[in-house]
């Protein structure tokens, strides 16, 4: 990884010190202690939502923590993901991450399209072991510093981290940021609500580009978080890679409002099965 991936924006100084310099206070750890025991029903997630932005509001900083099988930094504000993993760890994608741990084994490829800090590409490289490809995609330069801060603590450092985004072609885009949520980025979003600054410019590439660039004889699985665009970039994968490399599992992000075509239906025409349709992530597996 490089050094555009180790230091950049604010993750700077809080990403300088060593894992375990920034310990959570007593009573921030009683509030976690609280919101990691909240069920996950209905009641549960409403008690969950309200503890995280009382607990956000009132601590404005990063904490280091064990969390998925990995150790993290996570920041209280500004990053949605990052508050789910501090406070509620057990409402993380649950269904989804038990789809796929049965999945990882020793030599297991995996990619992460909008990796943000590292959840998914954290739980399986610490499930995979050492042997594992796992290639983690996130092009916002301060969600890839906090990525990278946390692959180094977890001590994954084959972990491949790109600063790139995934299109329907290799070129460059305009990765527009919503800046209250930095795990919310999306290209073509020039129209949507929220959606007000000039955003970024980021390289592109297709998925098919990158994993011939890696070498790649099969992907095992795929998760993929991208804001609206996963339509455009999974069917243009299918429409052009060879059978072999079509994922075993693929979890993607079920935006059906913001797509152009029907995505999930194009994929179960391939030979998938639905696993789960939403809310959230759709989750299919390869019938092979």
């Amino acid at each position: 990884m490089g050094a555009d991936d180790q230091a950049m924006g604010n993750g700077g100084s809080a990403q300088s010190a060593p894992f375990g310099a920034m310990p959570a206070p007593a009573w921030l750890r009683a509030v976690m202690g609280l919101t990691r025991r909240l069920p996950r029903n209905a009641i549960g997630r409403r008690a969950a939502s309200l503890a995280r932005s009382l607990g956000s509001r009132a601590f404005g900083g990063a904490v280091d923590v064990d969390v998925l099988g990995a150790r993290m930094r996570l920041h209280t504000r500004g990053n949605a993901c990052e508050k789910r993993l501090l406070f509620t760890p057990h409402f993380f994608d649950p269904e989804d991450l038990k789809f796929l741990e049965p999945e990882i084994g020793p030599g297991f490829v995996f990619i992460d399209v909008g990796a943000n800090v590292g959840a998914y590409a954290l739980f399986v490289a610490a499930r995979a072991g050492a042997d594992a490809t796992v290639i983690a995609i996130e092009p916002h330069p301060v969600a890839r510093a906090r990525l990278a801060f946390n692959v180094a603590s977890s001590g994954h450092r084959s972990t491949r981290i790109l600063p790139i985004a995934l299109s329907d072609r290799c070129g460059t885009t305009r990765l527009q940021v919503l800046a209250s949520n930095i795990g919310n980025t999306a290209i073509g979003a020039e129209g949507r609500a929220n959606y007000q600054d000039g955003g970024i410019e980021v390289a592109t590439e297709t998925l098919l580009g990158l994993a011939e660039r890696h070498e790649l004889d099969r992907i095992d699985a795929i998760k993929m978080d991208i804001e609206g665009h996963e339509d455009v970039v999974l069917s243009a994968f299918f429409s052009s890679a060879p059978v072999s490399l079509w994922p075993r599992l693929l979890i993607f992000e079920n935006n059906r409002g913001l797509w152009s075509r029907d995505l999930l239906a194009e994929i179960v025409a391939k030979g998938y099965t639905v696993l789960k349709s939403g809310p959230g992530n759709a989750v299919v597996r390869l019938a092979r």
